[in-house]
């Protein structure tokens, strides 16, 4: 336990150090992410999986879906409760954790919103025909997809998410988008978020709202700097 409060103090120190660098992105865990510019959003080309917030405090790791049902505080998971997951699909959030005030992204970055994956969308055809376009179409990890291209090097993978219990992964990607939603089609009030859906063997990308106790995935967009 001491070694891995020391290593995520250490982790910590360095990020303090190397917050305002633009060399690299990595994780308070050491990950270093890829990333890539499009349109005029420079984006994560893969999903976050960091374990810890921006000043260093950890994001539990809920094993039991009668808890991750329940909570409405930050929690993680890897699909399935698998680690091996971690390194292909990320880790999949409580949203709580997503729209936390410690934030959850590397320093100078944050939690994408519903406008960034609308702009996303619309630069590849609108989310008709967008959905072929952000798909990794590398490792063959789309079960049953035959049009995905990665046109925008987004590089979606269907790494499912986590309701009441692990669903769709080879089948889905879902994404948490950083908004609240406050409309009235979700039934119980404050309990639902923007998300964004893609799917194997189809085109189109689904906008829509969810449950917030859902576990999904994560891409980070980095903040643009305000012109003075």
């Amino acid at each position: 336990m001491k070694s891995i409060k020391f290593v995520a103090h250490l982790g910590f120190i360095i990020f303090l150090i190397s917050c305002d660098s633009d060399l690299s992105v990595r994780d308070l865990e050491g990950h270093k992410y890829k990333t890539i510019k499009i349109g005029n959003t420079e984006w994560f080309a893969e999903n976050l999986q960091t374990a810890f917030f921006q000043n260093g405090d950890s994001i539990p790791n809920i094993l039991e879906d009668s808890l991750w049902y329940i909570l409405n505080t930050p929690g993680f998971c890897y699909y399935d409760n698998n680690p091996n997951n971690k390194n292909t699909f990320g880790n999949l959030y409580y949203w709580y954790a997503v729209n936390d005030k410690r934030k959850i992204c590397p320093c100078g970055w944050e939690v994408a919103t519903k406008s960034h994956f609308g702009e996303l969308s619309r630069l590849f055809g609108g989310d008709q025909v967008s959905g072929k376009s952000l798909k990794d179409n590398s490792n063959r990890l789309w079960l049953g997809d035959t049009n995905a291209t990665n046109d925008s090097g987004f590089s979606a993978l269907p790494g499912g998410h986590r309701d009441e219990h692990f669903e769709r992964s080879g089948k889905y990607a879902f994404f948490w988008q950083k908004d609240d939603y406050h409309g009235q089609a979700c039934f119980i009030e404050n309990l639902c978020a923007y998300e964004c859906s893609i799917l194997s063997d189809f085109s189109y990308v689904n906008q829509d709202f969810g449950h917030k106790y859902r576990g999904m995935s994560v891409r980070c967009v980095k903040i643009e700097k305000s012109m003075k």
